[in-house]
């Protein structure tokens, strides 16, 4: 799921219409349906991938039994 999420914030970050029960880590980044000027605005920010780089980097150096992504977010 993870994946596509990346997928989907670089393509096409847009919230859903509808409300979602679930969702990917990255679709609270995503700007709000029908908001053309955020967008056009926001579009570069959501394609620098640096905040998960940095979380990532975060996570590997962390001691294995400590591996939760909750400790770094």
């Amino acid at each position: 799921m993870e994946i596509a999420g990346r997928t989907e914030r670089y393509w096409c970050p847009i919230k859903y219409a509808n409300n979602l029960k679930e969702h990917h880590s990255q679709y609270s980044k995503f700007v709000d349906y029908l908001d053309a000027k955020n967008y056009r605005g926001k579009l570069g920010e959501l394609r620098d991938f640096s905040d998960i780089l940095e979380t990532e980097k975060k996570i590997a150096t962390l001691p294995r039994n400590k591996m939760n992504r909750k400790d770094v977010v």
